[in-house]
């Protein structure tokens, strides 16, 4: 059951999270972990697809800490081991995470498969959202490659009942369009590697819907519900990709 944890963090200062930070609480993710359960903590490293999603967030001088869990097994175990971790330190600032104000938010797969379509869709990328190319990165979150991304996820962690046809990507690809944004971009350093992606609004409008059967329409408000828990795109388990989806 995909699960959203929502942890208020105190600094001594006002920041905006940078990469390196974002990448310094994902090792921060492992290390709770790992002190609540090795060997899970072992597993999930080796996945080639993770079963999380996770950003620092600012909004004002509040900044919080979203991790969105795919698979059920993890949930007790990271509140558990977070709060066993010592003072968190990220690069040069000294944060606490504030546990005692956690909040969470569950959605069932089986819940996830009953979203309503709708003829538009509108998200707000939050941190930066890329696409990985080949050696290419592709800032541009385009209904496509939103659509494939979202997919991959959702048929490596939903019960096999709710697969989804790949098929529903050809659909996204005819019937998806994007009908307005208002995208800035971000560049940010991998090591020696340097990322572009975009962060803002956009919105989808669905073409010749009524060419469409209700599979597939049901196929892509489920996977536009999902994409809040499993980011978009490259590198979401870092930071990058927070996906919300707007009324």
């Amino acid at each position: 059951m995909p699960t959203i944890l929502n942890i208020p963090v105190q600094t001594e200062s006002v920041w905006r999270p940078n990469f390196g930070d974002q990448r310094a609480m994902h090792a921060i993710l492992f290390c709770a972990l790992e002190a609540s359960d090795p060997a899970l903590a072992v597993q999930v490293h080796q996945l080639p697809v993770k079963p999380f999603s996770q950003a620092l967030l600012r909004q004002g001088d509040q900044l919080s800490w979203r991790v969105a869990l795919l698979d059920d097994s993890l949930t007790e175990s990271l509140i558990t081991g977070l709060g066993r971790l010592p003072d968190v330190n990220i690069l040069a600032h000294s944060v606490q995470l504030q546990l005692d104000r956690l909040t969470t938010y569950h959605q069932p797969y089986a819940s996830l498969v009953q979203a309503k379509p709708q003829s538009k869709y509108r998200f707000q990328f939050d941190t930066p959202t890329t696409f990985r190319q080949g050696k290419l990165s592709h800032p541009m979150p385009d209904p496509y490659l939103c659509m494939q991304s979202w997919w991959t996820r959702w048929n490596q962690f939903a019960p096999v009942a709710h697969q989804i046809n790949a098929a529903a990507l050809d659909v996204a690809y005819a019937h998806l369009a994007i009908s307005h944004f208002n995208m800035g971009s971000r560049t940010w350093a991998d090591g020696h590697r340097r990322y572009v992606g975009g962060v803002g609004r956009m919105s989808f409008h669905v073409l010749q819907a009524k060419q469409l059967a209700d599979e597939w329409w049901q196929a892509l408000a489920t996977l536009v519900a999902f994409g809040p828990f499993c980011g978009t795109g490259y590198k979401t388990t870092m930071g990058l990709g927070q996906t919300a989806v707007l009324n």
